[in-house]
């Protein structure tokens, strides 16, 4: 049984590993595709990591929306690029060419709240964030109901300022 079980996770890590060589493999047939100017297979490629592969990889977006600048869908650089941004906001060669593509584009970016707050902090340093403040939230609520202490009714309060 140990050996079944051990061989198990001797072929998991073997795939893990291959799965991940295969996709070094794509990316640098994609730059290579680039630098060579066939675009179209470049994004072919691109697109397969994300469709495909579920690759979520800001720089993938970013080469993406390099690669449809460069073919001349502006459109579609853009999307692309905004992508890049939301994975990786503090990023300033993303964030520079966002700029340029919406400059380009002759769009002004709004500065609102979520796009200023995005600026300093990923989606998944705020959900990470905002999860730990409700679980806090829930514990010192329960706690409270449960003991009806007076420390726990300042801590409830302090985590409702919060």
């Amino acid at each position: 049984m140990k050996k079944i079980l051990g061989l198990t996770v001797v072929c998991l890590c073997f795939s893990v590993c291959f799965a991940e060589n295969t996709y070094q493999i794509q990316i640098v047939n994609a730059e290579e595709s680039f630098r060579k100017g066939n675009f179209s297979k470049t994004i072919e490629i691109y697109e397969s990591l994300i469709q495909i592969e579920k690759v979520n990889n800001p720089y993938i977006y970013y080469n993406l929306s390099n690669t449809y600048y460069r073919n001349g869908n502006l459109g579609k650089a853009i999307l692309n690029i905004e992508k890049a941004l939301r994975l990786a906001p503090r990023d300033i060669e993303i964030r520079n060419n966002a700029e340029y593509l919406n400059t380009v584009a002759g769009q002004v970016r709004r500065k609102s709240f979520p796009d200023i707050f995005l600026r300093y902090f990923s989606l998944n340093e705020i959900t990470a964030a905002s999860t730990v403040i409700v679980i806090l939230f829930l514990t010192a609520g329960s706690l409270f109901i449960i003991k009806r202490k007076l420390i726990l009714k300042k801590a409830t309060a302090v985590s409702v300022v919060f």
